[in-house]
């Protein structure tokens, strides 16, 4: 006879068996893909090492405190400390009377909320050596988002900073030779007593020198005349063309006298064709135009003539 009790509870038996390997298979297979995420997340964890240590840059990792819990070697290699020596340590064991206080108040302050500060220290080394760094900290948060640590990425940018100073030092001597150009080669000089006339200039410097230039001439004690020039573009061409258009209208007028009747001035309009004969060729020569206006005034006969 079959004893239904003992066969219901071997199908039980059999099935629960199934069950079970049934899970047991779901449990290595989820076993496997844990471990090959664990695998593949120690991969991904040994390539970012690896990067740390071997990166041009400084990194440091603190505690809550600013307290140095790892260092990468070029860190070390910058400061001339190793790793034993700084770790443990506050961060701010480099910091120098160069950085302003503000600063790292406002540096805490910022990452005190949870967020990422970027900034600039002048730090010293072992040797006493300033240099500047540019900083950049974050906050690093653990799942439920509360801060754990703070990381500090630094790049030592000294050797950029002395060029940009180098290169504004270089700009201001510029300017000064710029402002010597002008003033002396493109900006005439006025007279300080001329009678029956009130004369006042004024110039100011631009910050490229260019090719605008005036000249004041006396032609005698009642008859004097105002040059003045615009050459096309800017730079040191542009003033070197101006200069050497103030020079051709002197040569004109030295010439036009020489050439022409004892006592008697060459006018206005045979002063700018003369100066243009002179230069013209050159002016295309160098693919530049100069726009010129000549004003005479003569006290006598009370005119103003221009061209």
């Amino acid at each position: 006879p079959i004893n239904h009790d003992v066969l219901l509870a071997r199908v039980r038996l059999h099935l629960g068996m199934i069950q079970n390997r049934r899970e047991l298979e779901e449990l290595n297979q989820r076993l496997f893909v844990t471990l090959s995420e664990v695998e593949k997340s120690r991969d991904q964890l040994q390539i970012l090492a690896t990067a740390i240590e071997y990166s041009p840059t400084s990194i440091v990792v603190t505690d809550l405190d600013a307290n140095i819990e790892y260092v990468n070697p070029h860190y070390c290699k910058l400061i001339g400390y190793t790793s034993d020596e700084v770790i443990g340590q506050k961060s701010a064991i480099l910091t120098s009377a160069h950085t302003h206080p503000q600063k790292y108040v406002d540096l805490w302050t910022k990452i005190g909320q949870g967020e990422a500060w970027s900034g600039e220290f002048v730090n010293v080394t072992r040797d006493g050596v300033a240099y500047r760094e540019e900083a950049h900290i974050a906050p690093v948060k653990d799942v439920n988002g509360q801060t754990t640590h703070y990381v500090s990425v630094q790049l030592d940018i000294t050797a950029r900073h002395e060029a940009e100073e180098m290169i504004k030092l270089a700009r201001q001597n510029e300017m000064f030779l710029h402002a010597a150009i002008q003033k002396e080669l493109l900006f005439g000089k006025m007279p300080e007593e001329l009678l029956g006339y009130h004369i006042r200039s004024y110039t100011a410097a631009s910050q490229i020198v260019d090719g605008d230039f005036y000249t004041l001439t006396q032609l005698g004690d009642n008859v004097f005349e105002i040059l003045s020039g615009d050459v096309m573009g800017k730079g040191m061409t542009a003033a070197l063309v101006g200069a050497g258009v103030k020079n051709a209208y002197r040569e004109a007028i030295a010439d036009l006298l020489i050439r022409g009747v004892a006592g008697v001035l060459p006018q206005p309009d045979e002063i700018i064709n003369e100066v243009s004969v002179r230069v013209a060729d050159k002016l295309i020569e160098l693919g530049v135009f100069v726009t010129l206006t000549l004003v005479r005034f003569e006290q006598v006969s009370k005119q103003m003539t221009w061209v």
